[in-house]
């Protein structure tokens, strides 16, 4: 076994991490509840306030750190992987190796993750000095559903959470059977690259070809890789659905195949949440509150 994958053996899961982040900024909330509800001098209230939301925010940063590492970790094994899977006694000389030229897919993978790392510290940036948006844009929209006899149920942050929230969602009106991930996966991919025309617009340049759209329906099909509006357009169109995004009551919620309404089809519901986590996107599934 090579080092490389010596590496990614011992590596968790992204998963994994942003559910361990997850997990740690609940219990820090947690004991922070508990201990200032003890408190009864407004005073010591407030100064115990402070000092959680300081160890709030350098939980959060750590966060941002680890996320950041873990990227640069994963790029730097993947071209070290592509490196060794490329050696071969064409590329040696007599005076050493030769230096060997990018591949196409790395320098996609390499670019993929400096977008990665821009839209985090957009994200960081916009969040600044109140590590809390996420608490007011989850009541923002818990407000909003509230209005409409609806709450959300959570979906696990690992990647999936666009497919995942689909598959709960069809168990609610199909017979009470949660469709996979990864049977969303395939059925979003397969659509996308049925009715191409339809969706090479709204992909980026390098994507806008054969074997580029190839790439990003094998990335949907294969990988944990976030899904967002257009992947919701394709899953809406290829079960026939109307599906209904709710982002909080500052936003109008958003209707995607509203043609299919008019068969007297009952929406499928998700919530869109930006700033839940302190890697940013993230989609839960919406339900009867009662």
């Amino acid at each position: 076994m090579s080092d490389v994958e010596d590496n990614e053996s011992a590596r968790p899961g992204r998963g994994k991490v942003v559910q361990r982040h997850k997990k740690e900024l609940k219990e820090l909330k947690d004991r922070a509840k508990k201990e200032t509800a003890r408190i009864k001098n407004k005073k010591d209230k407030r100064e115990a306030e402070e000092k959680f939301k300081a160890e709030e925010e350098d939980l959060l940063k750590k966060h941002e750190e680890e996320l950041a590492a873990y990227q640069q970790e994963t790029a730097e094994t993947d071209q070290a992987g592509d490196a060794a899977g490329t050696l071969n006694m064409e590329n040696l000389s007599l005076y050493g190796s030769q230096p060997q030229e990018i591949s196409k897919s790395q320098k996609k993978k390499n670019r993929k993750s400096e977008k990665e790392k821009q839209r985090r510290e957009q994200i960081m940036k916009e969040l600044g000095d109140d590590p809390s948006l996420g608490e007011l844009e989850n009541a923002d929209i818990d407000a909003q559903l509230a209005e409409k006899n609806l709450k959300i149920h959570e979906i696990a942050a690992d990647g999936n959470c666009l497919y995942r929230a689909f598959g709960h969602q069809l168990s609610l009106s199909e017979g009470g059977k949660a469709e996979s991930f990864e049977e969303m996966r395939r059925l979003c991919a397969e659509f996308i690259l049925k009715h191409k025309d339809e969706f090479l617009p709204y992909l980026d340049e390098e994507s806008q070809t054969e074997e580029g759209l190839s790439e990003y329906c094998e990335t949907i099909r294969s990988t944990t890789e976030w899904g967002g509006e257009l992947e919701v357009r394709a899953l809406s169109e290829a079960l026939g659905r109307p599906v209904t995004i709710f982002s909080g009551k500052k936003n109008p919620e958003i209707t995607y195949g509203e043609q299919f309404l008019k068969e007297g089809l009952a929406p499928l519901r998700l919530s869109y949440h930006r700033y839940l986590l302190s890697l940013g996107e993230h989609y839960n599934s919406v339900i009867p509150a009662s």
